[in-house]
């Protein structure tokens, strides 16, 4: 099975087991699976809502991110945790600027909302107080607007990071919220939808819908937004791009930017890998 076939999308059920008859995405089918949404959120309840450089999903990716590296450099010499001085992703106290960092690839009308939350972040005397928003006691899930939610994850991430992988993360999240803004936008029942013609999906909304286009992003948007990049790139992109291997490094950035969002209560759908599939390949 191609990688990009490799969602499943459950709902959790109160024990924290995954229900029998779980989504399988179809890449023959129009027909998309979706997250289900999570009906029992006590798990995240004991999270402080503010305690986002010590969150366990974010931790995850970190240490993801550094076995990935080492495999990329081939480094010797790695401890324990694959850290090592030749890891090509991971970076102990990394000290990037996450604005003069941005990469320039990118269309100012694509960077601008990015890069106006990236600031806000980066120049506050207290990031994760600014970080932080109410919830809605309706849905239980935070208020913070996608574009916001997704410069704290770069944020964060740059504290561990390369500035050369962060500026690929940085287009990762770029093409996600394109696809964001072009599927949620229609797809989504907004109520009073006129008035917000004038302004995009993500700067209006939070993260509740952002886990469920990640079908979408990953079989359709990606494979051609990437093309543009890769082309003005000159190709030499290390972690994403259209190649299979490429590829199954995005479809794992999504899996953990996606927990990451759920986890943080920023939406309530979850992502699990197929495992059985991916242990038979």
């Amino acid at each position: 099975m191609c990688i990009r076939d490799r969602y499943t999308h459950v709902k959790t059920k109160h024990d924290s087991k995954f229900p029998e008859g779980t989504i399988f995405p179809n890449q023959n089918s129009k027909v998309r699976g979706r997250p289900r949404k999570e009906e029992n959120i006590q798990a995240r309840e004991d999270k402080k809502d503010n305690d986002y450089e010590n969150d366990q999903s974010l931790q995850d990716f970190i240490c993801y991110l550094i076995k990935l590296g080492s495999r990329q450099s081939g480094a010797a010499g790695q401890d324990q945790t694959g850290q090592s001085d030749d890891n090509e992703i991971f970076k102990h106290n990394s000290k990037i600027s996450v604005t003069k960092a941005f990469p320039a690839v990118v269309p100012q009308a694509e960077a601008s909302n990015l890069l106006k939350w990236l600031h806000e972040l980066e120049t506050a005397e207290n990031p994760m107080q600014k970080a932080n928003d109410e919830i809605d006691e309706k849905s239980g899930l935070k208020k913070t607007v996608c574009n916001k939610l997704m410069a704290l994850f770069l944020y964060l991430v740059s504290k561990h990071v390369t500035q050369e992988f962060y500026q690929e993360l940085c287009i990762f999240i770029v093409l996600y919220r394109r696809c964001l803004n072009n599927v949620a936008s229609k797809a989504k029942n907004i109520e009073n939808a006129g008035q917000y013609l004038d302004q995009e999906y993500c700067e209006q909304f939070n993260g509740e819908f952002l886990p469920e286009i990640c079908n979408e992003f990953i079989t359709e948007y990606f494979p051609e937004d990437i093309k543009q990049y890769e082309a003005n790139h000159a190709n030499n992109f290390k972690w994403i791009g259209s190649s299979e291997e490429k590829t199954k490094n995005v479809v794992y950035f999504t899996l953990f930017f996606c927990n990451w969002v759920y986890y943080n209560k920023f939406s309530n759908s979850k992502l699990v890998v197929n495992t059985e599939d991916s242990e038979a390949n």
